[in-house]
């Protein structure tokens, strides 16, 4: 499962950036583009930790079981939250082309790129928390348990907050769609619609277990219970890390005929390599390049050149 996660996440999120940096193949607003392309960045940090525990695992490597423990678990730490801010970000910047659809036209890449650093800074902030107050402070003094605290319950709110942002901003976002739809009579692109729905509905399902794991974690009775939601987020909260290229498969139609064009070229060159056999190949060089004979001039042509101006 794990193999198929993380080859999925390289061959998908790098289709995603290669078709929405080089070839714009993705036909959405442009802030919604940006946040895509930082998404899929984060998706591909994490199929790299992913690797990392793998193979240490597998292997058998203690160094690289023990670097994945002390510094990959925390990059692993640092995309999810990423991860967890962007979704909501998105939900959120879409609810707000469809409430100002005047001023969302003015709105760069620039700025889309502004939230997203906001972003990446405010998670790094948080897992920076982590290593110098549980890591260094925590473990010199133990008087200061309530440091420790505050980091442990953080560790739901940020999810749980990021969870209800994306519920809320979506359940608003096809409110403001139908009525968009029902009193002025525009058209709304339910192509970037269905795409954030599509988007919400795979995080919750992914992020909902391992938030109701970590609830049950900081509980006294750790119950079978526990165990069992435990083990369901360990698979489900893979499934945000691969959903994304599938999801905009479905759902953008210029990223679709972008897959299928890339697929006919892929198609088309193999078949060119194929097409010529080597044994056609030896009998033409066997030959030697053909000779084309003379055009004799026909007889008016003659008549005409033999006749004096």
């Amino acid at each position: 499962y794990n193999i198929f996660v993380i080859l999925s996440s390289f061959l998908g999120d790098t289709t995603i950036l290669v078709a929405s940096i080089k070839y714009n193949a993705i036909s959405l607003h442009k802030i919604m583009v940006v946040v895509i392309q930082h998404l899929a960045v984060c998706d591909l940090i994490t199929s790299c930790t992913y690797t990392i525990e793998l193979i240490g695992y597998v292997s058998g490597w203690k160094e690289l079981f023990n670097f994945y423990i002390y510094v990959g678990l925390y990059v692993y730490y640092f995309s999810l939250y990423t991860t967890f801010f962007l979704t909501a970000a998105i939900t959120t910047m879409k609810l707000l082309t469809i409430k100002f659809p005047f001023r969302a036209r003015i709105w760069t890449k620039s700025k889309g790129h502004l939230v997203c650093a906001i972003i990446w800074v405010t998670s790094l902030l948080y897992i920076v928390s982590w290593v110098v107050f549980f890591e260094i402070y925590l473990y010199s003094l133990w008087d200061e348990d309530w440091i420790y605290n505050v980091l442990a319950w953080l560790e739901i709110i940020i999810p749980l907050l990021t969870l209800l942002v994306v519920i809320f901003t979506s359940g608003w976002l096809i409110h403001e769609a139908c009525k968009v739809v029902r009193q002025r009579g525009d058209r709304v692109r339910w192509e970037g619609l269905l795409t954030v729905i599509a988007t919400a509905v795979v995080f919750t399902i992914s992020v909902l277990p391992w938030i109701v794991a970590l609830i049950a974690e900081k509980s006294e009775d750790r119950s079978l219970y526990y165990k069992l939601m435990y083990d369901v987020s360990y698979y489900t909260i893979r499934i945000n890390v691969i959903a994304n290229f599938f999801i905009y498969s479905l759902t953008v139609r210029s990223f679709r005929m972008f897959l299928f064009e890339r697929l006919r070229l892929f198609k088309n060159a193999i078949c060119c390599t194929t097409a010529v056999e080597p044994e056609n190949i030896r009998m033409v060089q066997l030959r030697g390049p053909i000779r084309q004979e003379p055009v004799q001039p026909t007889i008016e042509a003659r008549e005409q050149c033999e006749t004096p101006m």
